[in-house]
C-alpha cells in the first residue's frame, strides 16, 4: 500500500529497565512522518475468558459496520489494517482494506478461541509494518492483558509490552484502545477483572495515546476523532492531533477513568 519508507528511528530500549525507559521515551518529541494517505491497524482480540461460564464472543458484522463507516466516512483514502490474535497461540493479518465493508467483513469473520491474550505479537506486527510504511493509529479491542508466568507460559511480558507501545510513539503510531472497563465484583471468575483496566491504562499512558469506552455516549464521535488524527498526522500536523484528541495520562479524569476494580491479589491472574 504505497511506497513511502519511514525515516530511521531510534527505538531500541532493550538495555533499559522499565522505569529508565519512561524516562528516556517521555524526553521524546513526537515524530512528523513523510506525507501519505491516513494509515489505521486494528486489533482484534480474540481471545474468550471463561467459556464454561460465559458463552463465546464474537465481533458481529453490524458492530464492526458501526464503528468503521464512522472513521471511512471522516477522512479520504484512510487504509486500515486488520490483525487479530487469540487464544490458541494463533496471530494473523488479514490484510489491507480501503472501505469501511471489507474491513468489517474481514473482523466479523474472526473466530474467538479460549486462551490467553498476546498484544504482543501484534505489537511487533506493526513495529515492523511501520518500519516499511507509517502507520499512524492502531485501535486495541480487548479487555485483557494477562501477563506470562507461574500457569501462563503463553501469555503477554509485561515490560516488553510497555517498551513496545513507546517504540510505537516513537515511529508516530498512537493507540487507542476500547476497553468497556472493569466489570465489577467480577474475580475470581471473570479473569478480566484483577489487573487489566490498570494495564491498559499504563499502557496507554506509555504510548501517549488514549482509551475508548464504547458505552459512552461519543464513543462513534471519538472514533472519528481517532481517524482524524491519523489523517492529521499523515499530513504531518501533529499538534493539531494532539489538541483534537489528548493524550492519556495516568493522572487523567473525567470519561477517561473507567469503572470498577477488583480485589483480587494476584498480578497474573488478568484478562
Amino acid at each position: 500500500m504505497g511506497d513511502l519508507i519511514v525515516p530511521s528511528v531510534h527505538d531500541d530500549l532493550s538495555d533499559l529497565n522499565l522505569t529508565q525507559a519512561r524516562t528516556i521515551s517521555a524526553l521524546d518529541d513526537m515524530p512528523v512522518l513523510p506525507p501519505g494517505p491516513p494509515r489505521i491497524a486494528i486489533i482484534v482480540d480474540a481471545t474468550s475468558s471463561m467459556t464454561e461460564h460465559l458463552p463465546s464472543r464474537k465481533i458481529t458484522l453490524e458492530k464492526a459496520r458501526a464503528d468503521l463507516r464512522p472513521m471511512f466516512e471522516a477522512v479520504s483514502g484512510l487504509q486500515v489494517l486488520v490483525l487479530f490474535f487469540r487464544g490458541d497461540g494463533e496471530f494473523a493479518s488479514l490484510g489491507w482494506f480501503a472501505n469501511a465493508e471489507a474491513a468489517a467483513q474481514a473482523i466479523a469473520s474472526v473466530e474467538h478461541a479460549p486462551g490467553w491474550t498476546r498484544h504482543d505479537q501484534a505489537f511487533k506486527h506493526l513495529l515492523a509494518e511501520i518500519r516499511k510504511q507509517p502507520i499512524h493509529a492502531a485501535l486495541v479491542i480487548s479487555d485483557a492483558v494477562e501477563l506470562r508466568g507461574r500457569g501462563n507460559a503463553n501469555g503477554d511480558v509485561w515490560d516488553e509490552l510497555c517498551k513496545d507501545a513507546m517504540r510505537l510513539r516513537r515511529h508516530g503510531c498512537r493507540l487507542s484502545f476500547i476497553y468497556k472497563g472493569t466489570i465489577p465484583n467480577g474475580c475470581p471468575f471473570d479473569r478480566a477483572g484483577p489487573y487489566a483496566e490498570q494495564r491498559i491504562r499504563e499502557l496507554a499512558a506509555d504510548n501517549e495515546g488514549t482509551i475508548l469506552n464504547p458505552a459512552d455516549s461519543e464513543f462513534t464521535n471519538k472514533l472519528r476523532k481517532v481517524a482524524t488524527d491519523a489523517a492529521l498526522r499523515a499530513k504531518g500536523d501533529v499538534d493539531g492531533a494532539r489538541a483534537l484528541l489528548p493524550p492519556f495520562s495516568l493522572e487523567a479524569a473525567g470519561d477517561e477513568v473507567l469503572i470498577g476494580r477488583c480485589g483480587s491479589a494476584d498480578g497474573n491472574s488478568s484478562g
